[in-house]
């Protein structure tokens, strides 16, 4: 048995930080979000296996993970039980060897197998026991790795991931513990690339893609840095999200934890 997330939480005993810990943990249960904050719970056992074998630059959470990551960054941790949630982990690795850093963070692995229709992709299932000897619900991690030349980076969804968005990556404390996430504007680009058949995203994706505008508008990037960023269909996508929410935001506003401001989006939308 790996016991990563036991020895993840043993670490958090050990801090300052525990205490916030239990009491998010506790608030999600009450909450009916305990499988959310599981896999927060997963995603830091993964980060702290990375760190602890000095391998933290290899990995690089995606998808919902990545914008509670990045809104973390700026809003602490008290902002977990009021996100969204998922149910699922996304997360690049620089190598495809870097992948055991998953593996090894479940003490049972049910799954692990390449993706039939996509071919960088491996999934990864397990489950873990936490410092309190009770195992957790299994988990399943969704793992992107460069397919041939590295160089090429690698590919998800039509978004390719380049060196520089490596460089770029935005790094959060869960509790003390570091973990990298995509930055802002890649995962705007990456979440404006998710369409669910009506010309609109999902309404999860559209709650995402209002936290990041918020986030970028909070990091500085200027409205036509990030249009000009942005390639034509996402360009054209935004258009279409910020005219549905200039039309009809009902059930998004209010759960949203940041938004960005009435002159941000007006800009946006020259």
């Amino acid at each position: 048995m790996n016991k990563t997330l036991i020895s993840t939480e043993e670490h958090l005993q050990l801090t300052d930080n525990y205490n916030s810990y239990v009491k998010d943990m506790k608030e999600a249960s009450l909450e009916d979000k305990q499988d959310s904050f599981d896999q927060i719970r997963y995603m830091m056992a993964i980060g702290h296996k990375a760190n602890e074998a000095d391998s933290s630059e290899e990995i690089m959470f995606i998808g919902g993970l990545g914008v509670i990551g990045n809104l973390v960054k700026h809003f602490d941790t008290e902002v977990i039980n009021r996100w969204r949630g998922t149910r699922d982990l996304d997360v690049l690795v620089k190598h495809i060897s870097a992948d055991y850093l998953i593996k090894k963070s479940f003490d049972k692995l049910d799954i692990c197998e390449k993706s039939r229709s996509v071919g960088n992709k491996k999934t990864i299932r397990g489950s873990s026991y936490d410092a309190n000897n009770n195992l957790l619900p299994s988990a399943t991690v969704d793992v992107f790795h460069p397919l041939g030349n590295p160089r090429q980076g690698i590919l998800v969804h039509n978004t390719r991931i380049m060196d520089y968005h490596w460089d770029e990556k935005s790094t959060a404390s869960f509790y003390g513990i570091k973990i990298n996430f995509l930055g802002v504007i890649s995962l705007l680009d990456m979440k404006l690339n998710v369409n669910s058949g009506c010309n609109l995203p999902r309404r999860q994706d559209l709650q995402d893609i209002c936290h990041l505008l918020s986030l970028a508008e909070k990091e500085n990037i200027k409205p036509r840095c990030l249009s000009n960023y942005l390639a034509g269909n996402r360009k054209l996508a935004l258009d279409r999200v910020l005219y549905y929410l200039n039309k009809d935001n009902t059930g998004i506003e209010e759960s949203l934890i940041t938004h960005c401001s009435g002159k941000y989006q007006r800009e946006l939308e020259k």
